[in-house]
């Protein structure tokens, strides 16, 4: 990643985009994403996500969302989370603290642990968030919230 961050009016208007993905810092202003009328997929950084909320410019079109947060704390992307699951009529996360050892953590996103907490590691690879009950990104098929690859 480098370079300046780019806009988005070259494709605003254009039929047929239904999937955008940005890295953090990549888009030069991420309210210009409301133009992407038939999105169905966002996966942009929290930054991003909270400018669009912010705006009131979250796109009702879409089906599903995703959080790119690699390397922090998941506590306020779950917030973040909550706050689309909310503008859908959606029930939130829900939080829950575990205490103990765990033993040996695999993980299948193959990314490293990013977040540590006394004896217990927590490693967020994506956080996906259905918006809509009758669409399923995978696991049960229910619609519900995913965290994971």
């Amino acid at each position: 990643m480098g370079g300046a961050p780019f806009g988005l009016a070259p494709v605003v208007g254009l039929p047929g985009p239904r999937t955008l993905s940005a890295h953090p810092g990549t888009l030069a202003d991420p309210r210009e994403i409301a133009g992407l009328t038939g999105l169905e997929f966002l996966e942009l950084g929290p930054a991003d996500w909270r400018v669009l909320l912010d705006a009131g410019a979250v796109p009702r079109s879409l089906l599903a969302a995703g959080i790119e947060d690699y390397g922090r704390d998941p506590l306020p992307t779950v917030g973040l989370a909550n706050e689309l699951l909310a503008l859908w009529g959606r029930p939130p996360i829900i939080r829950r603290a575990v205490k103990g050892d765990l033993g040996p953590l695999e993980y299948p996103c193959g990314h490293a642990p990013r977040h540590a907490s006394g004896n217990l590691t927590v490693a967020l690879c994506h956080q996906f968030v259905s918006l809509r009950k009758d669409f399923g990104m995978g696991g049960d098929g229910a619609g519900r919230t995913r965290i994971g690859d």
